[in-house]
Parts: structure tokens; sequence; C-alpha cells
């Protein structure tokens, strides 16, 4: 199947390989479609952003994977779970009024289908956050059951319809952010490049190996795999940039993903403007470095996390 748009072409070859092309600057991107190459595949594929350390890039790094993703034709459903709504503010803009995911945790329970609005690109949803998160974490505590809120809920009719289920965390380890882990089935972890970054892996790790018991032992589900750690702001030309991903990969080996997001203002640019990088610089490094990781992430899920 051949799609076209204004410089671009996207070329599906035997429903297993997507061939992207920008034709303004003649670069192109091979990508698996494991959707089609591994049909046992349970759909959706729901992957959680999280990181306990705050400042790593990881709203803007959920919002421009989902943007990729349904550039490429991917149904991708985005889940704000963190109070400051970052995620929400960059995708629909501000709105105080909407119904929204604190609505699942707090008070009664309600159809996350309710709870689901859509964006102006037809391959892209979103459930919102707002302030209201702020009673999520006292609201659960005298739940049964607190943890598995999101997971029972994702099982509602109808989610099955997309591809990929985006879950942006709060930047800290709560009730909520076992939530995601207990609903997804992989996980990223973004960081910066300063040394301050890579310290308190070792307490998410803890956590997410404690999740798996459960996942395994309880629940008797497959547990959740981390597919990788990705760099953001990267810098190579400072010494520290160039250093902490080195350590990185001394330390996590193959769980680096190779592929680097380099530093680029237009990042910053994305929120204000309520757009993804492929919107704001369609031929530029940021929406190359998205592409490239999503191809990692692709190879990766295929691959079991591996």
């Amino acid at each position: 199947m051949l799609i076209l748009y204004t410089n671009t072409i996207i070329l599906y070859i035997d429903l297993s390989i997507i061939l992207y092309i920008d034709l303004s600057t003649y670069r192109f991107y091979i990508f698996i479609d494991l959707l089609h190459f591994k049909k046992e595949q349970i759909l959706p594929i729901i992957i959680s952003i999280l990181n306990h350390k705050g400042g790593v890039g990881k709203t803007t790094l959920a919002h421009n994977i989902s943007a990729g993703l349904a550039k490429l034709e991917k149904n991708t459903l985005l889940i704000d779970l963190d109070l400051q709504s970052n995620l929400t503010i960059s995708v629909l803009g501000l709105n105080d009024n909407r119904k929204n995911i604190s609505d699942l945790f707090v008070g009664e329970e309600v159809n996350i289908n309710n709870l689901i609005y859509n964006t102006d690109d037809k391959y892209l949803s979103i459930v919102p956050s707002s302030e209201m998160m702020a009673l999520a974490e006292p609201s659960l505590n005298n739940r049964i059951g607190k943890e598995f809120v999101l997971r029972n809920a994702i099982k509602t009719p109808n989610i099955d319809k997309y591809d990929f289920v985006i879950i942006d965390c709060p930047p800290h380890l709560s009730t909520i952010t076992l939530n995601a882990l207990f609903a997804s089935d992989f996980y990223i972890v973004p960081l910066r490049t300063d040394v301050f970054s890579i310290h308190g892996f070792k307490i998410l790790n803890t956590v997410v190996t404690d999740v798996n018991k459960i996942f395994i032992n309880t629940l008797n589900a497959k547990k959740i795999e981390l597919l990788g750690y990705i760099v953001n702001a990267y810098d190579s030309r400072t010494s520290m940039a160039i250093d902490t991903v080195n350590l990185l990969k001394d330390m996590y080996k193959e769980k680096v993903f190779n592929t680097n997001i380099r530093v680029n203002a237009n990042f910053s640019r994305c929120p204000a403007l309520k757009q993804s990088i492929f919107d704001i610089e369609r031929n530029g490094k940021g929406s190359e470095d998205i592409l490239l990781l999503i191809n990692e992430i692709f190879t990766r899920i295929e691959n079991n996390g591996k």
C-alpha cells in the first residue's frame, strides 16, 4: 500500500515492513512492523515512560513518540498520569472542566472510554490529567486492589482498537506509578546527561522487580520488561554528555538505546504551540531522532524488550 502526503511517502511492503521517505531531504527510514510481523502480539502494546527524577524530558518524549507512532498510522492512546498535566496542555491546551484521568481514581470508577479525547491527528487520542490527581493518592489508600485500577480499566472493550498505549508517569514513585507499571507490557526510562540522572535507578529497578514478582506469582501474567534507557538533550560537543553515555552503557550494556535524542530547542517549543516535533520541524534532527528511536522500540518489542 502506498500513501502520499506533502513531501512524504509511506510504503507498506508485504504488510511487515514500512518504508518512510521524506522527499524534501531524500532521507528514508525502514521499520519492521511488529504488529503484522509478530501476529501473536496482543494489542494494544502498553508502554510506560517513567523516571522518579523530574526534569529528564519524560513528558516531551511521551508526546513525540506517540506523535511519531501516529505518523506511521498506528492508532495510539496517550494517558497522562501527572497532576502537572503538562502532556495534556501540550496536546489539548488548558481546560479545567473536562473529564480526566482523576475521575478514574477519585470517587466512583468510570469507564475509561468516556475519558478519551480525540486530537487533530486521527491516529492519536489522549486521556487527559488535571490537578485533581492530587486527590488520587489519598483516595486510593482505602481501595482494595488500588494498584490495579488502571490495569482493570484498560481491559475495557474498545481499548483494543489501539495499537499502542503510551503512559506518561508522575516524577515520583507512588501508587499511581504502580498503577502504570501493573498496566504496562514495557517501560522506558529517559534521563539527561548528568551523573545525578543515573543515581536512583537502583530504587526504580527494585520496585519493578517487586512488581514482576506479583505479575508472576499472583497474577500468573507476563512480567513487565524494560525496553531501555534513553538519553535526552544529548550534546556530543560536551565531555559530560559523552562520559555519561559511556558510564550508562558500562552499567546497563544493551539496555541503553543506541539512539540519543540530541539537544534541540524545538522540543521546548512543542508545548506552547500544542504541536509535536514533526509539526515544528518535519525535516530536522529532532524528528529524525524520534523516528530512529521508534525503529529501535519496534525491534526491542519484537525481541521482548531485549
